[in-house]
């Protein structure tokens, strides 16, 4: 784990439901994205990071287009 990840571990905005991974950040939002903690503002303010975010229905088609290449 790197020293900004250390000192501003996103996963204590939500320890049940937010996932290190690596180069991905995995978050649960069972209530919906605006019920949930803002994790790509956290990681941009503390990590100096652009982050993006993708639903399970995008990252299953992106992966269903590179397994048809």
């Amino acid at each position: 784990m790197s020293a900004a990840a250390a000192e501003h571990d996103p996963t204590a905005l939500d320890p049940q439901r937010i996932r290190l991974g690596d180069r991905v950040i995995y978050q649960w939002c069972p209530d919906g994205i605006l019920q949930a903690p803002d994790v790509s503002a956290f990681v941009m303010k503390h990590w100096n990071l652009v982050v993006t975010g993708r639903n399970w229905n995008t990252v299953t088609k992106l992966a269903a287009l590179l397994d048809a290449t």
